[in-house]
């Protein structure tokens, strides 16, 4: 089944992923995660254009977007969005971008604990700084499935391979992201 081959597939990934973020981290600082936000922001800003034209489907794509909830985050903390310096020229088909939405769909998941941890932290919630990680508050458990769902519909073994790939992408690109929106590492440290 696809989804238990996206899963372990990309389990490396999702963990250096995990790392790269420190999110759930006891020395979270809010700094870092202003340093976050705008990794997620650089990612989503070249990322929602592209599977927006790939998938060509408003209706699955739309209420899954996600660029305006970490833009409204970095403005809660007084932070401009950053310009797009990257393309998402990596993903080229709608195998990928499906396989690609999977990561960030998935990603909804793991966000509401990542929004409880910012909470008890930081005292920040979805209308005040956590609205990315808030994203979809009760649905979503329902848009998971729903997607779960087209997911399934459109597994083939002729689009399986790229749908993994596109995931794979995916993760690689966001551990670049943060990498990037990474501070530098203190001296005598290694990267």
């Amino acid at each position: 089944m696809l989804l238990e081959r996206l899963k372990a597939e990309t389990a490396p990934l999702h963990d250096r992923v995990e790392a790269a973020s420190a999110l759930m981290s006891p020395e979270l600082t809010i700094g870092r995660y202003i340093d976050i936000l705008a990794a997620f922001q650089a990612f989503h800003a070249a990322w929602e254009p592209r599977i927006a034209t790939l998938l060509a489907d408003e209706a699955l794509f739309d209420p899954r977007r996600k660029l305006a909830l970490v833009n409204r985050d970095l403005a809660h903390f007084g932070v401009a969005p950053g310009r797009r310096f990257h393309s998402a020229d990596w993903l080229v088909g709608r195998a990928e971008a499906m396989g690609s939405l999977y990561v960030l769909e998935g990603s909804t998941l793991g966000g509401r604990v990542i929004a409880r941890h910012l909470q008890r932290r930081f005292g920040l919630v979805a209308g005040a700084g956590a609205a990315y990680f808030s994203s979809y508050g009760a649905a979503i458990g329902p848009m998971w499935t729903a997607f779960r769902a087209r997911l399934e519909a459109f597994s083939d073994p002729a689009h399986d391979d790229a749908i993994v790939a596109g995931a794979q992408a995916t993760f690689t690109r966001l551990i670049e992201e943060l990498d990037r929106h990474a501070p530098p590492a203190a001296a005598g440290e290694v990267a």
